[in-house]
């Protein structure tokens, strides 16, 4: 993962302790959006929406095994919504935009899956439409 400092975000209280899978990833005209199923099916679907977000890194979980710097405190997993404070990945962003955004109060969001992450940096919060899973196929 990322260095920082890895810290719980509530946005959905009811998925805050899932086990789930990242089932779909798309990046188009719509915006960046992707669809959080939980391994209770009993509970649907969550899509997540940004709007306009500025960079996202999707990568499989089992690549993502590094110790954290700095380390963490416990972590209590499954949990799939987080912020990262003091993010690797924003400061890296910031040197490669040329600091063109460092006005811009950006935040780093991680989503933790079973077996995938995604880390997005946008200046506002998701979207996130909680749907069923027929309503999302039809």
């Amino acid at each position: 993962m990322w260095h920082g400092l890895y810290r719980r975000w509530l946005p959905v209280e009811k998925w805050s302790s899932c086990r789930v899978e990242i089932d779909a990833i798309h990046d188009d005209c719509e915006g960046f959006r992707f669809w959080i199923r939980p391994h209770d099916e009993t509970i649907g679907v969550l899509v997540v929406r940004f709007e306009s977000p500025l960079a996202h890194f999707v990568s499989d979980e089992g690549d993502r095994i590094a110790p954290l710097q700095p380390a963490q405190p416990d972590m209590n997993f499954p949990h799939v919504f987080w912020t990262v404070e003091d993010s690797e990945l924003l400061k890296l962003f910031h040197r490669q935009s040329c600091e063109l955004h460092a006005a811009g109060n950006l935040v780093h969001y991680c989503f933790l899956s079973c077996s995938t992450c995604v880390d997005v940096i946008s200046s506002a919060p998701p979207k996130l439409d909680e749907a069923w899973t027929h309503e999302i196929a039809g």
